[in-house]
């Protein structure tokens, strides 16, 4: 007795067939495709790129032009790419029929230091080295000077110094309670156990103590103007309503 063929299992049979002729399709192009000399890599679009160049990148990507489009291993690209420690993601396409198309995702930076030679580093919010700084207005951070020998800073390493750490921390408190002024701290640096900063526009000395941090930052916003103008040479906010000038 022959056993019935089931209406399910017929459209199971069927969907199968489908699914193996459009990977077979699929397989017949992308073969096509990869040998095709149309589809030789001409033009790599750039995007998003903010503090790492264009140019550095070009440098880097100018290999896979001429190569095929669908031969390029994306992965691979991406590999070397993230090597550049500023770079936090990457994302790769493909456009037809010849081009391809990188997006970048950088780092954010946070403050820049100045080593004992002058030399300039921009450090992410974790006190770790993204890159020497290029003057360009998205890093345009306060900075902490140091006596820090260059030749201690790389890409990707945690700068060893507590008072960068402990600046760090303080200028992320600061940011917390009152993000704008971030544009009036010119530079840090320390004078005894005090975090100090220079006002940007008066180069006035400026200590605000985290005892009563927001009724500190919000004295020093409502006497700003006043701190331009008068011939004090620092103003130190530590209690709720006074102000030391000196």
């Amino acid at each position: 007795m022959k056993k019935k063929v089931h209406g399910n299992s017929r459209y199971l049979a069927y969907a199968v067939t489908i699914l193996l002729t459009l990977v077979i399709i699929f397989t017949g192009i992308l073969m096509f495709l990869r040998q095709w000399d149309k589809c030789n890599i001409t033009e790599i679009i750039i995007k998003n790129n903010k503090i790492i160049t264009t140019v550095q990148l070009e440098k880097l990507l100018d290999q896979y032009l001429s190569r095929n489009l669908y031969k390029v291993n994306k992965q691979k690209i991406e590999d070397e790419l993230l090597e550049i420690y500023r770079i936090e993601s990457v994302r790769i396409s493909r456009a037809p029929l010849n081009k391809l198309k990188v997006k970048i995702y950088e780092r954010p930076g946070f403050i820049n230091i100045i080593t004992k030679t002058g030399s300039i580093y921009t450090l992410d919010s974790e006190g770790i080295v993204l890159n020497r700084f290029n003057y360009n207005k998205e890093d345009d951070f306060a900075i902490i000077r140091t006596k820090i020998n260059p030749n201690k800073l790389s890409p990707g390493s945690v700068v060893e110094s507590d008072m960068v750490q402990k600046i760090i921390a303080y200028h992320k408190k600061l940011l917390e309670v009152k993000p704008e002024i971030e544009i009036y701290i010119s530079e840090y640096f320390m004078d005894g156990k005090d975090i100090c900063f220079y006002e940007m526009e008066s180069g006035k000395k400026i200590i605000i103590d985290l005892r009563y941090l927001e009724d500190n930052i919000s004295m020093f916003f409502t006497l700003l103007e006043n701190i331009r103008i008068e011939k004090y040479k620092s103003y130190t906010f530590k209690y709720k309503d006074k102000v030391i000038k000196e």
